[in-house]
């Protein structure tokens, strides 16, 4: 009786330390599985799916989108759903406003940009005529452009585009950049060199990460952590954008 006792305060103690457990950002898995990642630096673990079924996925801090077989999602941080809109099948990629609200999402599939509405997400014109390579990720701009990550001509470049008729507005080389940036709407850029993490500021300021794997894409976490996937090796990282700190998560089984 007694073991049973020690037994159900244990797993009362663990539950409360799961509950108070810092809250470091909302990611996706292997398995299709949007759940909070909680913890510290160097020993995190994950909280019950917010969703499932999940193709790409993104988080501000304030709120989710979730491209599944047949939907765009955007729920509040509880997995509550804001928004939604019926799509393709594919992948998307995901932008959020300053202060982390839903803004955009490009679904490469059918070369279609949604944006967030008061009846969920609507299609935004936008021509690509002028863009050639392939769009590996997304920021917000200002209300009338948006940022592509684009590879092309060898290089990684930033293009800020014109809604609507899809003039270039300005365009930022990221030389030895690999794999598909983090756009951040306050204007930081994180992204990947070999061997290292580049953030840099508005202003053109870099800070270098020692960061020894390949990196195949950096999608939002949190307004203060980023999600890092490793080509072929099917890790996630979390980088801490304060320092560039980084701490692999834990696969849940």
């Amino acid at each position: 009786m007694k073991s049973f006792f020690a037994a159900v305060l244990l797993a009362a103690a663990s539950c409360a330390a799961q509950v108070s457990a810092p809250h470091v950002g909302i990611a996706g898995d292997s398995a299709g599985a949007v759940r909070p990642v909680l913890g510290i630096a160097g020993n995190f673990l994950e909280g019950e799916p917010l969703a499932v079924g999940a193709i790409s996925s993104a988080s501000s801090g304030e709120a989710v989108l979730i491209k599944t077989a047949s939907q765009v999602r955007a729920l509040d941080t509880a997995g509550h759903e804001l928004a939604h809109a019926e799509v393709g099948g594919g992948p998307a990629l995901f932008a959020f406003a300053t202060g982390g609200a839903p803004e955009f999402a490009w679904l490469p599939q059918g070369q279609t940009l949604l944006r967030r509405c008061p009846t969920g997400f609507c299609a935004c014109r936008l021509s690509l005529r002028a863009v050639s390579g392939e769009v590996l990720s997304i920021g917000t701009a200002d209300r009338n452009h948006i940022d592509l990550a684009v590879s092309r001509n060898n290089a990684l470049e930033i293009l800020r585009v014109r809604l609507g008729d899809g003039a270039i507005a300005n365009t930022l080389r990221l030389p030895g950049a690999i794999g598909a940036p983090l756009l951040m709407p306050d204007g930081r850029i994180l992204y990947a060199v070999p061997g290292e993490l580049v953030l840099r500021d508005a202003r053109g300021e870099e800070r270098h990460s020692a960061f020894p794997h390949a990196a195949s894409s950096i999608a939002s976490m949190s307004a203060e952590w980023a999600l890092v996937s490793a080509n072929g090796e099917g890790r996630r990282f979390a980088v801490r954008l304060a320092d560039g700190a980084v701490s692999q998560i834990p696969e849940v089984r």
